[in-house]
């Protein structure tokens, strides 16, 4: 019988990293990468100018799918559109990559 880590490994590549079933392909710095985005547009006026908001991507993918990982404050672009690593960290065999940019 397979342990719940196995399973969970196992799971990385068949179900959550699968286009068939949650992932899709995505241009990460030039790279077609499967992964998966989370969207947040986060209201920031009590720190920026009416109109202005941050935009918050979180970016999951399996780890090593970049050439390197990533390092906090460097350009990522997503898409062709430029964000700012804010944290990455690595969970059971996925980088949990948060980014922002300012938009309006």
């Amino acid at each position: 019988m397979m342990n719940f880590k196995k399973r969970l490994a196992q799971d990385i590549d068949t179900v959550f990293f699968n286009t068939n079933e949650f992932a899709d392909w995505h241009d990460i710095n030039g790279d077609r990468i499967c992964c998966h985005i989370d969207l947040d547009l986060t209201d920031q006026s009590e720190n920026q100018f009416e109109g202005v908001y941050r935009n918050s991507v979180t970016l999951y993918l399996k780890s090593g799918s970049l050439v390197r990982r990533p390092v906090e404050n460097e350009p990522m672009y997503v898409d062709d559109r430029m964000y700012f690593v804010r944290s990455v960290s690595d969970e059971m065999g996925a980088w949990v990559i948060v980014l922002e940019a300012n938009g309006q």
